[in-house]
């Protein structure tokens, strides 16, 4: 337990030190959840919205090929999404010290990324099963949830409340497939000659012998990417309420809204440079348990 605290406590020194390393992990943050704080403190989707769109898309006469062409759109953001944060993991593992096995990675970024990429669409199998079972459930709940008595702002609690049980599925999913995927993934890049298969099958076999360090990082990768999340929102809601009220017709070109929007702006790229510095310092100490193993 000690030395594992010692690993922790050297990724985070070297994560706050290489600088470095920050617009790197501010990739990774922003593809994972990043853009999430931005979305839901300027623009957060109303239950009503959501209901008007759902009939629009089932009364329009192009169903089901609208949903389908939907379907296709999110697919095609999230592969982008899995894509950069392939490479920004990539990036991190370059400029950490990987030892003798670091210097795979100075030939291209080309065929470690796309190794990456098929380690992290390997090891999110398990999230879409979740994600298919929570979007059908959702499909059959919502339109009973919609119609019962109550308010709106109650809506998406009362959703989740009959949708628990797929919730929990999502998380648990998402939980196993970073602790699987974090440990995959330098197998596949750092390793000679391992491919994303062998690589997750022996991240499975290695998290099986020693569960509580890997799990423990991927637990404590959970709660920074909590605080981040949380703590970006909260502080990008507080700021966006005064400049989403001031705005108005005319006013986005005034001195005074293009100031304030600026601001808010550069407010948001130092919450992804925090973001940032947090992500290097889980991948640090990824990498600092996998030497360690593999020094072993």
């Amino acid at each position: 337990m000690r030395a594992w605290l010692r690993r922790g406590a050297a990724a985070a020194s070297l994560a706050s030190e290489r600088s470095d390393l920050w617009p790197a992990g501010s990739l990774a943050w922003l593809a994972y959840l990043g853009w999430l704080p931005l979305l839901l403190a300027v623009a957060p989707p109303q239950a009503p919205d959501v209901a008007q769109l759902a009939v629009q898309l089932g009364s329009s006469g192009s169903f089901p090929l609208n949903v389908v062409a939907l379907c296709v759109a999110a697919v095609a953001v999230i592969m982008l999404l899995c894509l950069l944060a392939a490479l920004a993991e990539v990036a991190l593992l370059r400029r950490l010290p990987a030892g003798r096995a670091g210097e795979d990675l100075d030939h291209g970024l080309t065929q470690p990324t796309l190794m990456a990429l098929a380690v992290i669409l390997l090891a999110a199998i398990p999230v879409l099963i979740a994600g298919a079972w929570l979007a059908l459930s959702a499909a059959d709940v919502a339109p009973v949830v919609y119609g019962e008595p109550g308010s709106a702002a109650t809506l998406p609690a009362r959703l989740a409340g009959r949708l628990l049980a797929q919730l929990v599925a999502v998380s648990l999913a998402t939980f196993a497939a970073q602790a699987i995927g974090g440990l995959a993934l330098r197998r596949a890049i750092l390793e000679p000659g391992g491919g994303p298969g062998s690589s997750i099958v022996a991240a499975v076999a290695g998290i099986g012998r020693r569960p509580a360090r890997w799990v423990g990082v991927a637990a404590v990768g959970w709660v920074t990417d909590a605080l981040a999340l949380v703590g970006s929102w909260g502080l990008l809601r507080v700021l966006w309420r005064p400049i989403g009220e001031s705005l108005g017709p005319g006013l986005l070109g005034s001195p005074p809204a293009l100031v304030l929007l600026v601001g808010f702006v550069a407010i948001w790229l130092s919450l992804l440079l925090v973001a940032g510095a947090l992500r290097a310092f889980v991948s640090a100490w990824w990498l600092a348990e996998w030497r360690s193993t593999d020094d072993a």
